[in-house]
C-alpha cells in the first residue's frame, strides 16, 4: 500500500466520522431516551474513541512508509512514489 493511499483512507475515515457525528446530533434531537443513551455509550462513543486513536496512528504509518520508501530507493532512482 502506498503512503498516499493511507492518507486518503484516513481522510475518508475522518470525514465519515464527522458526518456520523452530525447525523447523530440530529438524531439525538428526536431520540433522547435511555435507549439512545445506551446506544451512544455502547456503540458510538467506543467507535469515536477508536477513530481518534487510529487517525494519528495512520498518519505516523504513512510517514514511516514514505521514509522507508525513500531509504529503500536505489541510488539515482526517481522519487515517483
Amino acid at each position: 500500500m502506498q503512503p498516499g493511499n493511507i492518507v486518503a483512507a484516513s481522510g475518508r475515515l475522518q470525514e465519515a466520522a464527522l458526518q456520523l457525528q452530525l447525523a447523530w446530533s440530529t438524531t439525538r434531537d428526536l431520540w433522547n431516551d435511555s435507549a439512545s443513551h445506551r446506544f451512544e455509550e455502547e456503540h458510538l462513543r467506543p467507535m469515536f474513541e477508536a477513530i481518534n486513536v487510529a487517525l494519528p496512528a495512520l498518519s505516523q504509518l504513512a510517514q514511516a512508509m514514505q521514509q522507508a520508501a525513500v531509504q529503500c530507493r536505489e541510488p539515482g532512482e526517481h522519487a515517483g512514489l
